[in-house]
């Protein structure tokens, strides 16, 4: 079978935010997330680099997911609904990547984790997909 090697690097990060799920069952043990509640947020994102001499620099990975962080929850945080779900704080930060302006991080395999209180969370992930010839 072909093969080949594969390197990631990885980034985290972590803010304070406010949510609430509104359509959550009344009446049951978890109907306490129909209100707004707090969390701290851990974001962890990798993404496949194609050599070892910082193809991309963590520092700069980090300081971008930082603004997309600030920009997209920070500035934008509804007070009715807060920030979203984990998953959907993770696709804002995969699509953001991919729409750098500068296109540092396009034609990458990239993966978005956020989770709560680093606890429970959701990856979402950008895989390239490649024909395997034989």
């Amino acid at each position: 079978y072909p093969s080949k090697q594969d390197t990631t690097i990885w980034i985290t990060t972590q803010f304070e935010g406010r949510h609430r799920w509104a359509k959550a069952p009344k009446e049951t043990d978890i109907s306490f997330l129909r209100n707004m509640h707090r969390h701290l947020f851990h974001v962890k994102v990798s993404m496949q680099v194609f050599h070892n001499d910082r193809d991309v620099e963590f520092f700069q990975l980090k300081h971008f997911v930082d603004s997309i962080i600030y920009n997209e929850f920070k500035v934008k945080q509804d007070s009715k609904v807060g920030i979203g779900s984990c998953e959907m704080i993770a696709e804002v930060i995969l699509n953001c990547l991919l729409k750098d302006p500068n296109k540092r991080f396009q034609n990458r395999n990239i993966s978005v984790e956020v989770s709560e209180d680093g606890e429970n969370g959701a990856i979402v992930s950008h895989n390239l997909i490649f024909d395997v010839l034989d």
